[in-house]
This record gives structure tokens, sequence and C-alpha cells, in this order.
């Protein structure tokens, strides 16, 4: 039985690639806007400036609504890609992954009310132990995403080479990936290479938004195959 409307069926492909490229676009934004971070391992007055002064609660709080927003979009991304494992009859693939975006979207909403409340009352307060305390616990958040996003890039790497829904070097690529967010993971020390937002923790970061950028890329060119097919 053939669906009522087919070009609605291929159009919603071309949602999840734009909801892929809008969060990438929205993440670079809530990045600029909420300043930079200082080490959650550091002294503690470059993190109450942070908050305080430079850039600020305002811009923080801004900043974190342009994220939640993004993570929004975050999930829609992650709806597209399992559907596209559903139908291509991978339907434990696709829920996993779909739990998995769910997942990291949870968390990094919890992360963001994190840096809302040591922004408007915390961090005023001026109670250190509290603000460490908390301003730590955002960071191994920040680790921690990556566990689940790591299922979702296994989930749809061995439901691309098992059925073909992406290109088969695609399913290498991102088994490859899924390996990496694993090991962004680990990013929880207090120094050295796995340091709690250091140099690999934001090499994985950057590595997840060529992913998105890339996995966006091929939801387009899937579409655009499927109609030129129809043609």
């Amino acid at each position: 039985m053939q669906p009522a409307n087919p070009g609605v069926q291929h159009n919603r492909d071309w949602v999840g690639a734009g909801a892929g490229f809008l969060f990438v676009v929205l993440t670079v934004i809530s990045d600029g806007t909420g300043g930079n971070h200082p080490f959650s391992t550091g002294p503690i007055e470059p993190i109450r400036s942070l908050f305080l002064s430079n850039p600020g609660p305002f811009a923080i709080q801004a900043a974190n609504y342009v994220e939640s927003v993004a993570t929004l979009l975050l999930v829609v991304f992650g709806a597209s890609l399992a559907r596209c494992l559903w139908l291509g009859a991978q339907q434990i693939l696709a829920v996993a992954a779909f739990g998995g975006v769910v997942l990291a979207a949870g968390i990094n909403l919890i992360q963001s009310a994190l840096l809302s409340v040591l922004a408007f009352s915390v961090v005023s307060d001026g109670d250190i132990g509290a603000i460490k305390a908390l301003y730590a616990l955002r960071h191994i958040l920040l680790a921690y995403i990556y566990f689940p996003l790591a299922l979702v890039a296994i989930a749809i790497a061995i439901g691309t080479l098992v059925s073909g829904v992406f290109p088969r070097w695609y399913g290498w690529l991102t088994a490859v990936v899924g390996v990496a967010f694993l090991s962004g993971g680990a990013d929880v020390a207090t120094s050295g290479f796995f340091m709690s937002q250091g140099d690999h923790w934001f090499y994985v970061l950057i590595l997840f938004a060529l992913w998105v950028l890339l996995t966006s890329g091929l939801l387009l060119r899937r579409t655009k195959s499927r109609l030129r097919s129809r043609g």
C-alpha cells in the first residue's frame, strides 16, 4: 500500500537535515554568547567573574536559551536518523539511536539549568563550596553526554553496515566516531590528556559538530536522490 503523498515522506529527510545544520549554527552562537568558561579545577575568582560580570548573568541566560532551542533541533535530527533506521528494517537500532539522542538532550538541558542557577542565585550568595560543586557537576555532565551520543553513533553505524541506510564508508566512519565519543566520556580528570574541558574534550566536540554536518549533508543527498529517481 503506497502512502497518500509520497513527496511528504521524502521531505521528512529535509527536516532532519535542516535541524542538524541549525543545531550546529545555534550551538556556535550559544558558545560565543556565553563567554569563555574557566576550568572547574582552577581558582574560584575566574568562575565568579564569569557569572557576575564577564559576560554576566543575562548573557549566560541568553546563551542557555539559544542552546536549549538547539537541543530541541538535535532531537528532531535524531528522530530523522531513527526513522531512516526504522525504514531500513532496523527497529531495535532505531529505538536505541533515538533513545540516545533524547538522553543526550536531557543531559544538555540539565547542564544549562545548572549555569542558570549559578548565574542568578548561587554565585551572588558567595558560597564557594556550592559554586565549585555545581560548576564541576556541569563539566562532568558535559563529558558524560558523550556516552548517549556514542550509543547514537554506534547504532547508526551498525544499521548502515547491515542495511545500507547510508553509504558503507559512512558506516565505518561513524563507528570510529562512536569510539571517539566513548573516549570523550572519560574527560573528567583534573589534569592531563583527559582533563575536564581540556584539549581532548574540545577535539571531540569539534568532531561531533563535523559529524552532525556530514550526516545532515547525507540526509539531503538521500532526499535528492530519491526525488530524482521519481523524476
